[in-house]
């Protein structure tokens, strides 16, 4: 259960993340979009998302072994 809501919490907050650098674009009324900006660390953070919240903790639950021995 709490694996889950830290999903949903950790998803969310890189949602966020990802839309900032196109708002500021959008806000500051640029043509082009920013070549790199915060939305291309945050979405590849969304894709590890569910290996960060569910497979570190899978070890330490089924293998009773710390995180880092």
């Amino acid at each position: 259960m709490r694996q889950t809501i830290a999903f949903q919490i950790v998803v969310s907050v890189l949602q966020i993340f990802a839309a900032i650098t196109s708002l500021i674009d959008i806000s500051r009324g640029r043509t082009a979009p920013t070549s790199f900006g915060t939305q291309h660390v945050a979405l590849l953070l969304v894709a590890w998302a569910p290996f960060m919240v569910f497979g570190i903790a899978l070890p330490r639950r089924y293998f009773n072994q710390p995180l880092f021995p």
